[in-house]
């Protein structure tokens, strides 16, 4: 019965032991993360458009091709929408 006591404590120890290690170690390896996040992101996501759309007045045709995600059925819905 002891034994199999001490070998639960032990297991729990080496177990919260070595997430305490990981945990620790991610803060330095996500320091260095972002600044190779960035230099490893697409070059498609640096040419971003500063040209806005004006929600108010653009057609269903130009919401689709202007904004990412808009589909046929959602540029019609926001265009009956106003």
């Amino acid at each position: 019965m002891r034994t199999r006591i001490f070998s639960a404590l032990i297991f729990a120890l080496l177990t919260s032991a070595s997430v305490a290690v990981n945990a620790t170690a991610a803060p330095s390896s996500s320091a260095v993360s972002p600044a190779t996040m960035e230099n490893a992101a697409p070059a498609a996501v640096h040419e971003q458009r500063n040209d806005k759309v004006n929600l108010n007045t653009a057609d269903a045709q130009m919401l689709q091709k202007e904004l990412a995600g808009i589909g046929k059925k959602k540029a019609h819905a926001l265009v009956a929408y106003r």
